[in-house]
């Protein structure tokens, strides 16, 4: 499985090639032959995930979590009050 990105067009446009599309096809086959009410509670849960996983807060609190630890190795220190 090859996966190419397409920066003359879009820079996060991803082109799917080889055995990838195949099973890229075949995914969303199986998911639209679901009944809908199947599809809605799949979607559900998957915006439930992402709001408690990858809220800007959360995702602010793991870089700035990042950061420190990257500094304390140079052997800088930060206040927690930043």
């Amino acid at each position: 499985m090859k996966i190419v990105i397409v920066s003359h067009y879009a820079p996060s446009l991803i082109n799917f090639r080889g055995e990838l599309i195949k099973v890229l096809a075949a995914a969303m086959m199986k998911m639209m032959a679901l009944p809908e009410a199947e599809r809605r509670a799949m979607g559900r849960a998957g915006r439930a995930h992402i709001e408690a996983n990858y809220s800007l807060e959360r995702v602010v609190d793991q870089w700035e979590e990042l950061y420190r630890e990257l500094l304390q190795k140079k052997g800088f220190s930060l206040s927690d009050n930043l």
